[in-house]
């Protein structure tokens, strides 16, 4: 009996928190799979760029089109880490940058769990929304705020017991706003906390402290580059109807994908466990998943935090003795370990051969239009702009449609009308801008217009990309 005993310390504690490193590592190299986007290349090179100059850039540095113009680099923090990482260890810096993020999320996930359940369901939980969340991570900024947001949720939870740990939301708060706007999001769910913390008559040094901290946190937040302009750029970026029209991980779901399947049964879980009831849901539980919900439903990025919330809930409504673990879930957590060495085998990261959702990028074509200097006032595909600055070729646009739209030029709008066709005379957009150059895939509705210009040679042709030069 004493053996079995020991036997099963090391199952709820040495065995949850090996499933725990397994699901993280297995969740970061599933991610790694195809972790790139076009993005990923200029906030390398902003990277490099700070690194360089020593300073956080003010101004436009990568484009010939709006060169010069202001642009705020809101994610300056990481763009430098992401340099450093990239010169340092190349792939697998950037890659080991990507699993902080994924880390933070994962840590502050099970303690939240582990503080409603024991140490095997928290890590299966955990390891369950580590199965899903992947398809929508890559290596950018938001990865790692996502994090941050995970920290920020954990330290309100546990910051009702203990209201002295509500003062390390400041220095997160301080980090977070020069990693990625959504640190509005956290200073939000203060105001939330605030809200549930009077209803339910929570203690009075709680929500004195709250109230501090949440004074402090909009200070905070200014400690930027952008000062308290900060607020007013994530208000006009969010509100810009072109960028929400435009830019697909900003638009609402489309559930004919199937990555977006567990998200509906995730919804389907929540709701029967609120109509069943077990037990009495925290309001902050509630509007935690209640507003994660409607954020994901408007925008699909926000997914990984509507996964975040629920399995929250779902964890606090457990149809059993929170304190036991039943002996199904001892059974599924080795059914998720093959499962999340399966999704993350092979164990490798990829890079230009194997892009995020398949979306190669011009090698050859770059090389040619290098090797016969064509690298002059290009026109390129929006997916393609990092690539090119990546490789030091000024460019049209770029991922950071935020500063072409809101630094006062019709550039992106422009742009979108020769991505879609939508203008009755394209050659003249380029015109306009002097373009000489065009380098786009060869399914654009601009290809058959440039085929048929007296003006304009098809210099190369190699898929994903044609290159036209004028003449």
């Amino acid at each position: 009996m004493r053996g079995l005993g020991i036997f099963r310390v090391f199952w709820e504690k040495i065995w949850a928190g090996l499933f725990l490193v397994i699901a993280v590592l297995a969740a970061a190299f599933q991610a790694g799979h195809a972790f790139l986007e076009g993005d990923t290349f200029w906030h390398i090179k902003t990277g490099q760029w700070i690194l360089e100059n020593r300073v956080i850039p003010l101004h436009d540095p990568f484009s010939w089109s709006a060169n010069g113009n202001p642009w705020t680099a809101h994610e300056w923090l990481w763009d430098l880490a992401a340099g450093w990482a990239w010169n340092t260890a190349g792939k697998w810096g950037l890659w080991a940058l990507m699993l902080i993020g994924i880390a933070l999320f994962a840590s502050a996930l099970w303690l939240i769990l582990r503080r409603i359940s024991t140490p095997l369901t928290a890590s299966v939980l955990t390891g369950v929304v580590l199965i899903i969340v992947p398809s929508f991570w890559c290596a950018r900024p938001h990865v790692l705020a996502t994090g941050l947001f995970a920290v920020w949720i954990a330290l309100l939870i546990f910051g009702r017991e203990r209201p002295p740990l509500l003062y390390w939301l400041i220095p997160v708060a301080v980090v977070w706003a020069n990693v990625h706007g959504s640190v509005l999001l956290g200073v939000g769910f203060i105001v939330v906390a605030l809200l549930c913390g009077f209803l339910e008559k929570d203690s009075p040094k709680y929500q004195r402290t709250l109230l501090l901290v949440f004074v402090i946190s909009l200070l905070a937040v200014c400690l930027t580059p952008q000062g308290i302009k900060i607020y007013s750029y994530v208000v006009q970026l969010t509100s810009h109807s072109g960028m929400m029209d435009s830019i697909s991980e900003w638009q609402s779901p489309n559930f004919h994908n199937t990555y977006m399947l567990p998200f509906l049964i995730m919804i389907g879980i929540v709701i029967c466990l609120l109509l069943l009831k077990p037990r009495q849901v925290s309001l902050f539980h509630g509007f935690l998943v209640a507003i994660t919900l409607i954020m994901s439903l408007l925008q699909v990025r926000q997914a990984p935090l509507f996964y975040f919330s629920a399995v929250i809930l779902i964890a606090d409504q457990l149809p059993w003795d929170q304190q036991t673990t039943p002996k199904s879930i001892d059974l599924l957590s080795v059914i998720l370990v093959a499962g999340l060495i399966f999704t993350a085998w092979p164990f490798q990261v990829s890079w230009t051969e194997s892009p995020r959702e398949g979306q190669l990028y011009p090698e050859q074509a770059l090389e040619y239009i290098k090797e016969h200097g064509y690298t002059e006032r290009i026109f390129n595909d929006y997916s393609w702009g990092g690539y090119l600055i990546f490789n030091d070729v000024k460019v049209f646009v770029d991922g950071r449609a935020d500063m072409y739209v809101l630094s006062g030029t019709s550039v992106f709008e422009d742009y979108l009308q020769l991505r879609h066709g939508s203008f009755n005379n394209p050659l003249q957009i380029l015109d306009n801008y002097q373009v000489e150059v065009v380098l786009i895939p060869p399914d654009r509705s601009l290809r058959w217009a440039l085929e048929h210009a007296p003006n304009w040679r098809k210099a190369y042709f190699s898929y994903p990309a044609v290159v036209f030069v004028r003449e």
